[in-house]
C-alpha cells in the first residue's frame, strides 16, 4: 500500500501569525525567499496551467477573522476564524501546482442599512444600541422606529414608506418562527481583507500568491 505524504511548508510560514491582527510581512524578504522555494519545489508558473482551478475565498476581512474585529468568529473553540485561517494557508502552499487563481472577497454594507443601529431610534428619539432583537411587534407599536434622517437618504423622503417597509421585514423575518431582527455593529474602519496576502495569516502566503493570482510567484 502507498501513503502519500503531505507537501511539506515553506520554513518561513509561522501559522501564529493567523491570529495577530497588527502583522506586517516583509514583502521584499519573503518575494525572495518564496522564489527559492518555488525554484527548490519545481512549481510551474500558473499561466502554463492546461484546466484552471480558481480558489475563491469569501468575506475574509479582518473584522470577522480575528479576535479584535467587530464581528469575530470565535466558533466553538473561541478560535474557529484563525484556525480556519491556518487551514486556508496551509491547503494554498500544498496545493500550488494546482492552483490557478485564488481571489478574495470582503464583505460590506451601507451605513443606514436596517440591522444597523444607526437606522433605528426608539420611540423618544433616543439611538438604539446593538447586540439588540427588535420584533414586528415592537416596530408596529411605534417603540422603535426608523430614524426620520435616513429617509432622505433611502427613499426620497417618504418616511411613511420607510416605516411601513420597515415593519414588513420585521414581519417577514419571523413568518417562520425562527428569526427576529439583530442589530449588530457598525463594522470596523479597519476593515482590511484579513487573507494571508493582507493581514499576514501566513508570510509565506504573502510572498507565495498574495495576490488574486499566483502569477506574482510562480512566473
Amino acid at each position: 500500500m502507498t501513503i502519500k505524504t503531505q507537501p511539506a511548508l515553506p520554513a518561513f510560514y509561522d501559522p501564529a501569525h493567523a491570529g495577530q491582527w497588527d502583522f506586517a510581512p516583509d514583502q521584499a524578504a519573503l518575494f525572495t525567499e518564496a522564489a527559492r522555494w518555488r525554484k527548490e519545489h519545481d512549481v510551474p508558473p500558473s499561466a502554463s496551467d492546461r484546466f484552471a482551478v480558481h480558489l475563491l475565498l469569501i468575506d475574509l476581512q479582518k473584522d470577522f477573522c480575528f479576535p479584535g474585529g467587530a464581528l469575530y468568529v470565535a466558533g466553538r473553540s473561541g478560535q474557529g476564524a484563525i484556525e480556519d485561517s491556518r487551514r486556508i494557508a496551509e491547503f494554498a502552499y500544498r496545493n500550488l501546482r494546482r492552483i490557478t487563481n485564488i481571489t478574495t472577497t470582503m464583505d460590506t454594507h451601507f451605513a443606514y442599512q436596517i440591522f444597523f443601529p444607526s437606522f433605528w431610534v426608539d420611540r423618544d428619539d433616543r439611538a438604539l444600541t446593538p447586540f439588540r432583537e427588535i420584533s414586528a411587534d415592537e416596530a408596529a407599536r411605534g417603540e422603535v422606529r426608523p430614524s426620520p434622517i435616513t429617509a432622505k437618504w433611502l427613499c426620497g423622503g417618504n418616511y411613511a414608506w420607510l416605516v411601513k417597509q420597515s415593519i414588513h421585514y420585521c414581519a417577514e423575518l419571523e413568518k417562520a418562527g425562527k428569526y427576529k431582527l439583530y442589530l449588530w455593529p457598525p463594522p470596523s474602519t479597519r476593515r482590511g481583507c484579513s487573507t494571508p496576502s493582507r493581514a499576514g495569516r501566513s508570510p509565506g502566503w504573502r510572498s507565495r500568491a498574495a495576490t488574486p493570482s499566483r502569477r506574482t510567484t510562480r512566473s
